[in-house]
């Protein structure tokens, strides 16, 4: 090559594989047949973990983890283990020995102030919020729950963007591309992390912010009880994720049609609640998929 490839590296947290949404019925999908139009190979992956914290990690170092840390419940130390290991590992550093340039965005929904935002980041030692803030449970299951839109813009947002003030407001995630000060000519890995069809369900099949009760308004699908509410918003984030992803392919298409990109989920849906009540002889094909059936497509 006189230039090295672009590496575009797409994921979209939670989507699950072919064969787990053709189980919740999905319908009009086609994704997977717009991947195999642009000669993307495809595959019903499974990942690793079921957990962002520890599947990223062991995506970029290529390797999997002690039984002791995987099992660890300390999710501070888990975060923690995320933010170290993804940052010096044997993949970036192979990107760095061969210069590419490595920009990092993570793109989310901030349904209190129904914008869609995006973050840039130097590297991948970065970390999202974890769950439902305390202050959001208390206020939301409490008199003061009409108040808690007001106080949480005042403090938790700001508290948040305090954190990291680099960031563009989108009017469609896929404007993204548009946001970003990267020269093509160069070489380039740019890793994109969308929070879809992830929850909270916050989106219709459009991409339109819709209404939820606060109390939803979290990325724990255990908080959700009703199972309904959980797959058709798990669904409808995902059609929203679909054209999402379209848009975005096609942008590179006209950007770069020669890069490579990597289209991938981290784990699976986590729609089943009991899924840790099932003795390990009882687990089936299913039940692996709600954990780990992955989104995985390449082209090169």
């Amino acid at each position: 090559f006189d230039k090295k490839p672009n590496l575009f590296f797409i994921l979209f947290d939670m989507y699950g594989n072919e064969d787990y949404l053709n189980i919740l019925n999905k319908k009009n999908n086609n994704l997977f047949k717009l991947l195999t139009q642009k000669s993307f190979k495809t595959n019903n992956a499974l990942s690793n973990y079921p957990s962002s914290l520890f599947s990223m990690p062991s995506i970029f170092n290529s390797d999997y983890f002690k039984d002791d840390i995987f099992m660890s419940h300390d999710r501070i130390n888990s975060g923690k283990f995320y933010s170290q290991s993804t940052y010096k590992n044997s993949f970036i550093e192979l990107l760095k020995h061969n210069n590419y340039n490595i920009k990092t965005t993570y793109c989310m929904g901030d349904y209190l102030e129904k914008r869609k935002k995006c973050y840039f980041y130097k590297n991948l030692n970065y970390l999202n919020k974890i769950d439902i803030s305390l202050s959001e449970a208390i206020f939301s299951h409490s008199v003061f729950k009409h108040s808690y839109s007001f106080k949480d813009k005042i403090i938790s947002n700001l508290f948040f963007l305090k954190r990291n003030k680099n960031y563009v407001e989108v009017s469609k995630f896929e404007n993204i591309l548009n946001k970003m000060n990267v020269n093509y000519r160069k070489s380039n890995f740019l890793y994109f992390h969308f929070t879809l069809p992830h929850p909270p369900y916050i989106f219709d099949k459009n991409c339109n912010f819709i209404k939820i009760p606060i109390s939803e308004n979290t990325i724990n699908n255990q908080l959700i009880r009703d199972y309904n509410k959980r797959k058709n918003g798990y669904l409808n984030n995902t059609t929203c994720a679909d054209k999402v992803i379209k848009n975005i392919l096609n942008k590179i298409d006209k950007i770069d049609e020669n890069s490579i990109i990597i289209l991938i989920s981290d784990h699976g849906p986590h729609l089943d609640h009991n899924k840790k009540d099932l003795n390990k002889n009882d687990v089936t094909y299913t039940n692996v998929l709600d954990l780990y059936g992955s989104l995985l497509a390449v082209k090169a």
